[in-house]
């Protein structure tokens, strides 16, 4: 195994009511002498970077076929759907798998070397030289998507969601579905499914539905769309958030929750990280925002409480002290705002643009306070 480039890369950062507190990603690419396709193979790894890797911190694993294409989009999605202000998508580690014969890989003959290539080769090293925490998901758009549902079927332990775009069956691999699936266990697992409206794929992708719909496998959560007025290459980005939020959902708090208080939207974020078997962090923007509908419904001391609970839990999160400032600020308590924007200012590491902001911010409200101590 030779690790042949790493670089950094920036992710775009956005600002907001909360800044888009989006960590930098190293990226690492291996070259593989794959046993088991008979050639030299490349993956390429993004990562989040320190404090979580320096905390031994986890994360769980996008596997991205078709990286060629594919693996630049996803870890920008990624990066966006996971940022720490108002993301309800967990950051990832994410590998991008580019293709070298695709036809061959993808087809009826060559797919089950593939398969061992993937469970053999790529996830082990991935595994064994990145903090992953053990749940995995795996994207495949158009003929890849085939891998998804060869995966389903045939090492359905292997991955804990599976998301195909662009996606749908024959008649013969349906036949081979409605045999194999029902002899499966599924444990708390995931299938998204989606292909542009009208034709062959929407036509396929509804046979896919109706027996999945008809068989009905125990522990898995399943999704199908139609996607309207859409594009083939549309469908690839359209699934993968769709995908991720399908997966991911059991993080937006209801809202009779967060009007329980901090205490049941902290027992009801637990008690869905529990389910993921505690295999995914829960995702900070979740607190954020039940404390942001507190706020706006006159409910300081509650948005103060969760967040300073979300903060024990998470205590080296930069977002969570912002959050918790901008409460502050807004509720005219400068001094309590200056003070947590100073505790995100020291947790914010090395995410340059989060540090000036609440440096900035810190100033600011020193001054305010000092400008209406004297009034």
């Amino acid at each position: 195994m030779i690790i042949v480039d790493v670089h950094r890369v920036i992710g775009l950062a956005l600002l907001a009511t909360q800044v888009l507190a989006q960590p930098e990603r190293l990226e690492f690419s291996h070259r593989i002498a794959s046993e088991h396709l008979n050639e030299q193979r490349l993956i390429t790894v993004s990562v989040p970077n320190a404090p979580g890797m320096a905390a031994k911190k986890t994360y769980p694993t996008l596997f991205v076929l078709d990286g060629e294409w594919a693996f630049g989009f996803a870890v920008g999605a990624v990066s966006f759907l996971s940022n720490d202000s108002f993301g309800h998508v967990p950051d990832m580690i994410v590998v991008g798998l580019p293709n070298t014969d695709r036809q061959r890989d993808m087809s009826a003959a060559g797919f089950q070397d593939y398969l061992s290539f993937l469970e053999l080769e790529v996830i082990p090293l991935v595994n064994a030289q990145y903090p992953a925490s053990g749940f995995s998901l795996i994207y495949g758009w158009s003929s890849a998507s085939g891998i998804c549902t060869q995966l389903l079927a045939r090492r359905p332990g292997l991955f804990d969601a599976y998301l195909a775009s662009g996606s749908g069956i024959g008649p013969r691999t349906r036949s081979y579905l409605a045999s194999r699936l029902p002899g499966n266990q599924y444990r708390n697992q995931f299938l998204y499914v989606n292909a542009e409206g009208g034709g062959v794929r929407a036509d396929a992708m509804r046979t896919y539905a109706e027996l999945i719909d008809a068989l009905r496998p125990e522990g898995l959560t399943w999704k199908f769309e139609i996607l309207e007025d859409t594009t083939h290459v549309d469908a690839l980005a359209e699934g993968l958030q769709a995908g991720l939020s399908l997966v991911f959902s059991r993080f937006r708090v209801p809202a009779s929750t967060t009007a329980s208080g901090p205490d049941a939207v902290v027992s009801f974020l637990q008690e869905v990280q529990a389910s993921y078997r505690t295999r995914v962090s829960i995702p900070p923007g979740a607190f954020i925002e039940s404390a942001s509908i507190m706020l706006h419904n006159q409910q300081l001391s509650n948005a103060v409480a969760l967040l300073e609970r979300a903060s024990e839990l998470q205590p080296d999160t930069a977002s969570l002290s912002g959050a918790l400032g901008d409460v502050h600020a807004q509720a005219v308590n400068y001094r309590q705002a200056a003070q947590a924007y100073a505790q995100a200012a020291r947790k914010s590491g090395n995410d340059q643009q989060s540090l000036m902001r609440y440096q900035a911010l810190h100033q600011k409200m020193n001054r305010l306070a000092r400008e209406d101590e004297r009034q």
